[in-house]
C-alpha cells in the first residue's frame, strides 16, 4: 500500500490479505522539513541531527540531466528504527532485494529520508557521475559490524534495495548514494513467516490490536490484527524472539517467549484477556434502504485513531468486539466504497 501527500515523504507498507476480512494498516507519513537551501555550484554539507550529506560541486541536475545553478531546497528527516513509537512511520516491513537478487530481511540501525527541489518545487537529482556521501548516526548501545548493508526504499514496490555497503567510522556509517529517497543502514538475515489468531476470553476475534515481535539483536517487527483477529509478518531466523500484544493505550495484554525459529510458524489461537470490552452490532443500509453488502464500518476514537474495522456481511450486518481502554467517547463511520458514500 503506497501512501503519498504533498509536504510529506512518500511511504507505504505491506499487508497480507485474507479472504472475507478487513485488514488494518497504520501508515504515518514523515513531514518534509526544510533543513537548508544550498548553492549547487559549490561543495555543500547538509546537516540534520547527527546525520549529514556531502555534495560535490555542480552535482545536482534536473529531470533532463541539465545542471542546476539556482538555489536548491533540501528536505530531510531522521528515524530511529529501533524505537517502537516509530513503527507506523517506518517504510516497508524490511523486505529487501539483495545485490545478488536474493530475498532477505533488513534490520535497520538508522534510517533517513532526503529530498531536493528547485525554487519551483520540482525534484532535483544527483548527477550519475557525482554521488553524494551519506553519514548516518546510529543509536547508542548497539554492537555494530564494521561493514553494513546500505539500502534505499523503492516507493513503487515497497521493497528495500541493496545499493552497496557502508563503513563504520567514528560512530557513523558512511556510504555513497546516487539518488534520494529513504535510505537505511543495517544488517540482513534470512527470515520466516510468523502468524497467529487473537481471541478474547469469550472466543471472539480481536481486531486492530498491535502485535510486536522483539529480537535480542534485530529490533522488532510489528503487525495489526485484521477483522478476524489474524496477524502475520516476517521475523528473523535463529534469533531469540518474544511476542508482545498491546492494546490501543499501549498496555501489554499478553507476552510470551518464542525462542529461535527457522521455518514458518503458525501460533494458532491465542486467548487474550480484555477489560472494558463491549460489542457494537448493527445493520448497514444503502440510500434505498436495502442491506449494504460488503460495506465497511470504522470505529474511531475522538482523535481519529482507528480502534476497529469490519466489513458487513451479505445482509448488511456487522458485529465488532473491542476494548475501549481509555473509556472515552467513540465514533462510528460506515463506508459504501461502490458509490463512494459514507455515513
Amino acid at each position: 500500500v503506497k501512501v503519498s501527500k504533498a509536504g510529506y515523504f512518500t511511504s507505504g507498507k505491506f499487508t497480507q490479505a485474507h479472504l472475507s476480512t478487513s485488514d488494518n494498516l497504520d501508515v504515518q507519513l514523515l513531514p518534509k522539513t526544510l533543513i537548508q537551501t544550498i548553492n549547487p555550484t559549490v561543495a555543500n554539507t547538509l546537516n540534520f541531527g547527527e546525520c549529514s550529506v556531502q555534495f560535490q560541486p555542480n552535482a545536482l541536475v534536473d529531470a533532463n540531466g541539465k545542471a542546476i545553478s539556482d538555489n536548491v531546497r533540501c528536505y530531510a528527516a531522521y528515524l530511529n528504527p529501533l524505537e517502537t513509537s516509530n513503527a507506523t512511520m517506518l517504510p516497508g516491513d524490511g523486505r529487501l532485494i539483495a545485490a545478488n537478487g536474493g530475498a532477505s530481511l533488513l534490520k535497520s540501525y538508522a534510517l533517513v529520508g532526503v529530498e531536493l527541489t528547485d525554487s519551483k518545487g520540482e525534484k532535483v537529482y544527483l548527477h550519475p557521475q557525482k554521488p553524494a556521501v551519506l553519514y548516518l548516526s546510529v543509536p547508542n548501545g548497539l554492537t555494530l559490524p564494521q561493514t553494513a548493508t546500505l539500502a534505499h526504499f523503492d516507493e513503487n514496490t515497497g521493497m528495500w534495495i541493496e545499493e552497496g555497503k557502508a563503513l563504520l567510522t567514528a560512530g557513523k556509517y558512511i556510504g555513497n548514494v546516487s539518488h534520494f529517497t529513504f535510505w537505511a543502514v543495517g544488517n540482513t538475515t534470512k527470515f520466516s513467516k510468523l502468524s497467529g489468531l487473537l481471541k478474547d476470553q469469550k472466543d471472539a476475534p480481536l481486531s486492530n490490536l498491535n502485535v510486536y515481535v522483539y529480537s535480542t539483536t534485530q529490533g522488532f517487527a510489528t503487525d495489526q490484527t485484521n477483522s478476524s483477529g489474524q496477524f502475520d509478518g516476517l521475523v528473523p531466523n535463529d534469533e531469540d524472539l518474544k511476542l508482545v500484544i498491546r492494546d490501543n493505550c499501549d498496555q501489554i495484554l499478553h507476552q510470551q517467549d518464542l525462542g529461535k525459529i527457522g521455518a514458518d510458524l503458525d501460533l494458532q489461537s491465542i486467548t487474550v484477556k480484555i477489560d472494558n470490552q463491549y460489542t457494537i452490532s448493527g445493520n448497514l443500509l444503502d440510500c434505498n434502504g436495502a442491506p449494504l453488502k460488503s460495506g465497511v464500518v470504522y470505529i474511531l476514537d475522538l482523535n481519529g485513531k482507528t480502534l476497529s474495522t469490519q466489513k458487513s456481511d451479505n445482509n448488511g450486518q456487522f458485529s465488532i468486539t473491542l476494548s475501549n481502554c481509555k473509556l472515552s467517547k467513540i465514533q462510528l463511520t460506515a463506508y459504501d466504497y461502490s458509490q463512494p458514500l459514507r455515513s
